[in-house]
């Protein structure tokens, strides 16, 4: 069944292979519009209502305009250097992902990196620069280097501990993160 053609996004370029964006049928909270595919991914709001959005109203704003609610947790990273602009794209117009624990947005040549989904020990294998920061991850938390083995050899795309791919959207450098419950 081919569904909708959706909006594209810079940071996000694969909203429904990651789970993000689910292709079915419900009124949208914003335009009321039923257009076959709704946002199922991380929704940051201070009103606890559950409102359904579809991609539509994340790529042009008016989901963040109206609902005052944002797709990822920017928070960390907004003294890092990357142009205001980029971090509202993400944080407003970008569908999030949902992850075990706390999301993060990966940057790299002063943007924002694509989001290109969780990733197990064979699809991180393909891309050495992605092992590499799970390995640094595993370093700063004082792990052994066998430790580090081990932990990206159990790594799943579909369970804890999982890793979260992106990809530079300048130089093509793979970038990944872990986490697990």
């Amino acid at each position: 069944m081919n569904g909708p053609t959706l909006p594209s996004f810079r940071y996000h370029p694969l909203p429904v292979s990651t789970g993000s964006v689910a292709l079915e049928d419900g009124a949208c909270s914003v335009c009321c519009q039923s257009r076959g595919a709704l946002y199922t991914g991380y929704l940051i709001t201070d009103d606890g209502d559950d409102v359904q959005v579809c991609p539509w109203c994340i790529a042009d704003g008016t989901a963040a305009d109206a609902l005052d609610i944002s797709f990822t947790d920017i928070q960390p990273i907004t003294s890092s250097g990357i142009p205001p602009e980029v971090l509202d794209e993400i944080e407003l117009r970008t569908p999030g992902f949902t992850g075990w624990q706390q999301e993060r947005w990966m940057f790299h040549c002063d943007d924002g990196a694509a989001y290109l989904g969780t990733a197990g020990t064979e699809a991180l294998r393909q891309h050495s620069a992605a092992i590499k920061a799970i390995e640094a991850e595993g370093r700063e938390s004082g792990w052994s280097d066998d430790d580090i083995s081990s932990y990206i050899n159990s790594l799943s795309r579909d369970a804890p501990p999982t890793a979260y791919l992106f990809q530079c959207l300048h130089c093509s450098t793979y970038l990944a993160y872990s986490d697990f419950t």
